[in-house]
């Protein structure tokens, strides 16, 4: 199966009960984790994102896979 590499940054604003209201970006998809991690490091010098440099995440994805949940 192929994959590829979800960037996102999730800066946590406030409480929410059991969890946390975040602010969630879409930064990109990558055909490397290698490309991810390239692009974390140039966002970290961006006004904001600097400020919450470990808020970053990255997530394997499959490719030509239908997701959809019926139930």
């Amino acid at each position: 199966m192929k994959y590829v590499y979800c960037l996102t940054h999730n800066q946590k604003i406030e409480p929410d009960g059991d969890g946390w209201i975040c602010d969630t970006k879409s930064l990109g998809y990558f055909s490397t984790r290698a490309k991810a991690k390239k692009a974390i490091r140039f966002y970290k010098t961006v006004i904001g994102f600097k400020d919450h440099p470990n808020d970053f995440e990255i997530e394997k994805v499959p490719v030509d896979f239908d997701d959809y949940d019926f139930i």
